[in-house]
This record gives C-alpha cells, sequence and structure tokens, in this order.
C-alpha cells in the first residue's frame, strides 16, 4: 500500500488499518490539537484530533522523514 492508497480509503478503514497493521509511535499536543504518529509498513500516518471535541479533523500519510522532526523529542530517550 502507498501512502496515497491509504489516504483514499474511507476514515473508518483507515483507522482500522492502524489499529489492526500500524505501529503507534508518538504523540503530541500543538495548540488545541492532538496529533498521534503512526508507522505502517514503510509510511507514517499523522492524526490530528481536536483536544476539545475529540474528532479527527486531519490525516496525513507520507514517507518523508523531515515530516517526524516534531516527534523527535518524543521519540528519543
Amino acid at each position: 500500500m502507498q501512502p496515497t492508497d491509504f489516504t483514499k480509503l474511507p476514515a473508518d478503514q483507515q483507522l482500522d488499518t492502524l489499529y489492526f497493521a500500524g505501529d503507534i509511535l508518538a504523540n503530541r499536543y500543538e495548540g488545541d490539537n492532538i496529533f498521534l504518529l503512526y508507522n505502517l509498513r514503510d509510511f507514517y500516518v499523522e492524526l490530528r484530533y481536536d483536544a476539545f471535541t475529540n474528532q479527527l479533523n486531519h490525516v496525513s500519510a507520507f514517507r518523508d522523514t523531515n515530516q517526524l522532526e516534531p516527534y523527535l523529542p518524543y521519540l528519543v530517550d
């Protein structure tokens, strides 16, 4: 599966795929948002939730490791 294939899936299938095949790597908070980072085989998936309503606002799938920069403090001991 490619990142673009993942983002084309319906939201419920995206979440099921992450639950059954993904590995959660980190979470972080920024303003009113909670971000969750997953590894899904050979790419990463970031979920952005509204912290107050607990609603999923955005899903992005990527391979570019530069996008991992906000998570580095949470990934390194």
